[in-house]
C-alpha cells in the first residue's frame, strides 16, 4: 500500500492525550510491533490477565497506521470498543480500568511514567543498543534469521540503525540516566513487599516485566546485569513464576512464523 491510499478509519473519533472511561468487555484491538519494548509492556498487562485481543503487526512504512484522520505514526496503539487510545503509558492506564478492574493510583501512574516509560524503558534500549551482540539479537525479533533474506539483513540491519536509534534516543530524553538509576528506584518503592507496589501482582510490575522481557528472553548479554545490581532477580523470578503458563510476552519472527503468525490472546 502506498503513503497515498486512506484507509477506512477503525473507530468513530479519534482521543487526545488521557480520558477515563467506563469499561464493558471492550473488544481490543493492539497495533503493534513485535520488537517493541512499549508494546511488550502491554501484551505482558493482556497476557497475564489472559484478557482476549486481536494483535495487527505494524510494518515499518506503519502502513497500518495509515487511515484517514490518524495523525500518530508510533507504536503501541489500541482499539477499545470504538476508541483509539495512544502511547503505551496511556494504554497501560485505561487496561488496567478494564482488566484489573480498578483505576491505576496516582503513585502507581507516577511511578510507571517517570521510572519505566519515561526513564528505564528508553535506557533499557541505549543498553541494547551498546551491544552489536545484544542489538544482532534484538533484531531477531523483527527479522526471521532462519530465512535467507533475514539472514542477510540481520548482518547488516543492526549496524545501520544503532547510530540513528541513539540518536533519536538522545534527542528525545536528553537527560537520560543509566538503567540501574530506574531500577533502584523501583527496587526501594517494593521495599520489603513481594511485587512493586504491594503483595500482588500490579500493572506497574508487569510493565516492568515487559520492558525487560527481550533481554531475558534472548539470553542478552546485558542481562542481568543492572537488574541483579539493583536486588530485582528474586522480584523477576516471582513475576517468572506468575507468567509461567501465559502466552509468551516476546517472541522471536521465526517463532512468530513457524506459528503462522498467531499472537491473538484467546
Amino acid at each position: 500500500m502506498g503513503a497515498q491510499q486512506s484507509l477506512q478509519p477503525p473507530v468513530e473519533h479519534m482521543l487526545e492525550g488521557p480520558r477515563a472511561f467506563q469499561w464493558k468487555k471492550e473488544p481490543i484491538i493492539l497495533y503493534e510491533w513485535n520488537g517493541s519494548p512499549p508494546c511488550h509492556k502491554v501484551r505482558a498487562l493482556l497476557h497475564y490477565k489472559e484478557h482476549p485481543y486481536r494483535a495487527v503487526e505494524v510494518d515499518l512504512n506503519m502502513t497500518e497506521l495509515k487511515w484517514q484522520g490518524n495523525q500518530y505514526f508510533k507504536v503501541p496503539q489500541a482499539i477499545i470498543g470504538r476508541n483509539h487510545v495512544c502511547d503505551s503509558h496511556i494504554i497501560l492506564k485505561e487496561l488496567t480500568h478494564m482488566v484489573f478492574e480498578r483505576p491505576m493510583t496516582n503513585f502507581e501512574l507516577d511511578l510507571e511514567n517517570t521510572c519505566i516509560t519515561n526513564g528505564l524503558q528508553p535506557a533499557w534500549e541505549k543498553l541494547i543498543l551498546s551491544s552489536l551482540a545484544d542489538t544482532t539479537l534484538f533484531f531477531s525479533l523483527m527479522l526471521d534469521y532462519s530465512s535467507t533474506f533475514g539472514w542477510i539483513l540481520g548482518g547488516v540491519a543492526p549496524r545501520m540503525m544503532i547510530a540513528s536509534m541513539n540518536k533519536h534516543l538522545d534527542k528525545a530524553y536528553p537527560a537520560l540516566e543509566a538503567p540501574i538509576v530506574y531500577l533502584q528506584r523501583l527496587r526501594t518503592s517494593m521495599g520489603s513487599k513481594n511485587f512493586i507496589c504491594g503483595d500482588a501482582v500490579g500493572p506497574v510490575d508487569l510493565a516492568l516485566y515487559g520492558v525487560l522481557e527481550s533481554a531475558h528472553y534472548l539470553k542478552m548479554e546485558c542481562w542481568p546485569g543492572p537488574v541483579k545490581e539493583a536486588d530485582l532477580l528474586d522480584w523477576h523470578d516471582r513475576m517468572a513464576a506468575e507468567m509461567k503458563d501465559k502466552q509468551p510476552v516476546c517472541q522471536t519472527a521465526a517463532e512468530v512464523a513457524a506459528s503462522k503468525g498467531e499472537k491473538t490472546c484467546t
